[in-house]
C-alpha cells in the first residue's frame, strides 16, 4: 500500500475510533441512547466497506473511495458530537445527520453485497432507535407534520 493510502486508512482508523469513543461514552441526555444505536448500525457498513476496500488493488479510485469513506466516518463523528449537545436543536440535527450518512451508507456497495436478510437487519436497527415525535424539535419556525 501506498503512503497516501496508508495515511488515509489511519485517519479513518482514527475518526472511527473517536466515534466509538464519543458513541460509547455516557452522553448527557437520554435521546441520544437510540443516535448511539444508530451510529454503531451505520460504522458497521462502514467497516465492511473499509474491509472491501482493503481487499482492492490500490488505484485512484480505490484512493478517491477511501477519501469518500472517511468523510462518512466524519460525518458520523460530527453527528455524535451533536448528539451529546444537551440542547434538544442539536439531537435533532445529530438525528438529521445520522440519516443522511445511513442514506450514503446504504449505496455502497458493501452494504449491497450484504444479504437480504441482513440488510433488513439493518434497517430494523436503524429505524427502531428514532427520535419519537415528542422528542423532535427543529426550532420555533418549524411545521411540524
Amino acid at each position: 500500500m501506498n503512503r497516501t493510502a496508508t495515511r488515509i486508512v489511519k485517519s479513518s482508523a482514527l475518526v472511527a475510533a473517536a466515534a466509538v469513543l464519543t458513541l460509547s461514552s455516557g452522553c448527557r441526555v437520554e435521546r441520544t441512547t437510540g443516535q448511539r444505536h444508530q451510529a454503531r448500525a451505520i460504522d458497521t457498513i462502514l467497516r465492511a466497506e473499509a474491509m472491501r476496500l482493503n481487499e482492492q488493488p490500490m488505484s485512484e479510485t480505490t484512493l478517491e473511495d477511501y477519501a469518500h469513506l472517511n468523510a462518512m466516518y466524519q460525518d458520523l463523528l460530527h453527528a455524535a458530537i451533536r448528539s451529546g449537545e444537551a440542547e434538544p436543536l442539536s439531537v435533532q440535527e445529530a438525528e438529521d445527520l445520522l440519516r443522511q450518512v445511513a442514506s450514503e451508507a446504504r449505496m455502497l456497495p458493501a452494504f449491497q453485497d450484504w444479504s437480504p436478510e441482513a440488510q433488513k437487519n439493518f434497517e430494523e436497527n436503524f429505524w427502531r432507535f428514532r427520535l419519537k415525535k415528542w422528542q423532535q424539535w427543529r426550532g420555533p419556525d418549524y411545521i411540524y407534520e
